[in-house]
C-alpha cells in the first residue's frame, strides 16, 4: 500500500511540475493553416455523412469556417452543430455564449453557427503544446479570429 501512495504522490508532483513548466514557457509559434473551401472540407467526410452535413450547411451560416477549420475541426464543429440543431432548438443570439474547457477552440465554429452570436472559449490548460510546438491557446485564438466577435481566453 505504501508503494502505491508513494507512486501517487510522485505522479502528482510530476504533473504539478509539468503544469508549472508549461505555464512558464507559454510562447507559441503562429498557427498557419491554408484556407479550405467548404466543398473541399466536405470531401474529407465519409460519403454516408455528406447528406447530413449538406443539410446543416443549407440551414446555417458558416461564415469563417473556410479560414477557421482544418479537417478535424470541421468534423468536430459539424458534430456540435448537428447535436445542437437536433436537440437544443433555436438559440438566442442576443446573449454571448461561454464554452468552458474549450481545448483548442476547434468546435467554436459549430457553436457560433448554431447560436448566430458571439462566443468566448476559456481554457485552463491553454499552454499545452502540439508536435508543431504551437499551443492550444494559439490555435484557439486563430479559430476565434476567423469568426465574428468570438474570443479565446487562456484563463481560469
Amino acid at each position: 500500500m505504501r508503494k502505491r501512495e508513494a507512486y501517487r504522490a510522485t505522479d502528482e508532483q510530476g504533473r504539478w511540475l509539468a503544469w508549472r513548466l508549461r505555464n512558464a514557457l507559454c510562447g507559441s509559434p503562429p498557427v498557419w493553416r491554408r484556407p479550405r473551401a467548404l466543398a473541399s472540407l466536405l470531401n474529407t467526410l465519409p460519403a454516408a455523412m455528406r447528406p447530413v452535413a449538406e443539410a446543416l450547411i443549407s440551414r446555417h451560416d458558416l461564415k469563417g469556417w473556410e479560414q477557421a477549420c482544418d479537417a478535424q475541426g470541421f468534423r468536430e464543429s459539424l458534430y456540435v452543430l448537428d447535436v445542437l440543431d437536433r436537440y437544443a432548438g433555436l438559440a438566442d443570439a442576443m446573449w454571448r455564449g461561454l464554452d468552458i474547457g474549450c481545448k483548442n477552440g476547434c468546435y467554436l465554429p459549430g457553436l457560433q453557427a448554431w447560436s448566430g452570436g458571439p462566443w468566448d472559449g476559456v481554457e485552463l490548460d491553454a499552454h499545452r503544446r502540439y508536435w508543431t510546438l504551437t499551443t492550444r491557446r494559439a490555435h484557439g485564438e486563430y479559430v476565434a479570429r476567423a469568426l465574428p466577435d468570438c474570443r479565446s481566453l487562456a484563463n481560469d
